[in-house]
């Protein structure tokens, strides 16, 4: 149970962040650069708030780990107040108060000084936020920096995507807009990649044989996902855009929408990743953990130590391959066929679940 509820306040921690990410930063960019967006004054401070009571699951889950051998309290005081996770937690949460009493007196719109000192408010919680993860705490500051410009690039991508998507109340300026924001979403995309390999190296440097764990598995499904997410990327920053600028009539919200909707479902994989074993070594991992159920359940006892994949090409894995990318491909053709742009996130989903399966069986189906 404490999985899902610690998978639910991550999810909601990041989304909270991307939030005052995207709103302060579009109330930074001038008129004539963005559609009229309207931001409900009383959000912004909920969701600072929210950025820091939200990431207090890890540290609950210290305390109850704790408190059968040694009580109630000595538990919150070793938990909260003496580990490092309750400490970098605490510094979390006392940032996050300053910046909601902040967004409370001052209206994040109401001058380019206001945004200026939230973006650096938000910018402190992602750094902090960072310092709470698990290749902070395990590597040296490199981790801690490359975690950083992940979740940074991260929350910059998707808030503006969903402040702009869900508070925008007409679609004028949006070529202007797509002029300055593909670009930058461009470089939120690459700084993301280099950095995940980066922590792909620190945290799962045996990347196919962790597959066999909940963790490399959901890794290799975040990335299907993510797949899924540059092709609804692609559609908004070039085929929408290219139509904007031949003047034709085109509705881009809800594409932009379906976009956030899938970064927002890759950071749910991420929040549950987050509470998995990470698996440096994979034999050690799983003599202390065992093998996902899901392996378990498609290769029953399969494993052994030094099990490697065999990539022999069966055909089920290649057939499901090919049908992830075949879904993908249908991703385009549904806005050239002008349905619903959720259909995108459906596909992405499906993509996503096949592709999974399919790598699997075609690395161990033998």
């Amino acid at each position: 149970m404490i999985a899902w509820v610690q998978t639910l306040a991550e999810t909601m921690a990041v989304t909270c962040l991307a939030l005052l990410t995207g709103g302060a930063l579009l109330s930074l960019v001038a008129d004539d650069y963005k559609p009229v967006v309207i931001l409900p004054h009383r959000l912004f401070p909920l969701v600072a708030l929210i950025a820091g009571l939200g990431s207090f699951v890890p540290v609950l889950r210290l305390v109850l780990f704790l408190e059968p051998d040694t009580g109630c309290m000595e538990a919150v005081r070793l938990g909260v107040f003496l580990s490092r996770t309750g400490q970098v937690w605490l510094g979390l949460l006392v940032v996050s108060v300053l910046l909601a009493l902040f967004l409370q007196v001052r209206d994040v719109r109401s001058s380019k000084w206001t945004a200026g000192w939230a973006l650096f408010g938000t910018w402190m919680l992602i750094l902090i936020k960072s310092w709470m993860g698990h290749v902070a705490s395990v590597s040296d500051i490199s981790g801690w920096v490359l975690q950083s410009v992940h979740l940074t690039s991260v929350c910059v991508w998707a808030g503006g995507l969903m402040v702009v998507g869900f508070f925008t109340v007409d679609t004028a300026r949006w070529l202007s807009f797509l002029r300055w924001f593909t670009p930058t979403a461009i470089g939120c995309v690459t700084a993301v990649i280099l950095a995940g390999w980066g922590l792909m190296g620190t945290v799962d440097p045996e990347y196919v044989a962790s597959w066999v764990l909940p963790y490399g598995e959901a890794l290799l499904l975040k990335q299907w996902m993510t797949a899924g997410v540059l092709v609804t990327a692609g559609v908004n920053g070039g085929w929408i855009r290219r139509k904007l600028a031949r003047g034709e009539e085109v509705n881009p919200l809800p594409w932009m929408r379906a976009e956030a909707v899938q970064i927002l479902l890759v950071v749910a994989i991420t929040a549950w990743m987050s509470q998995e074993a990470a698996p440096h070594t994979v034999a050690e991992t799983v003599q202390a953990v065992g093998v996902s159920p899901l392996f378990e359940g498609l290769f029953p006892g399969k494993w052994y130590p030094g099990l490697r994949a065999e990539w022999q090409g069966y055909l089920l894995g290649g057939l499901l391959v090919l049908w992830a990318l075949i879904l993908l491909a249908m991703i385009p053709l549904l806005y050239r066929q002008r349905r619903s742009a959720y259909g995108a996130v459906w596909l992405a989903g499906l993509a996503a679940c096949a592709g999974f399966v399919g790598v699997l069986v075609w690395a161990y189906g033998g």
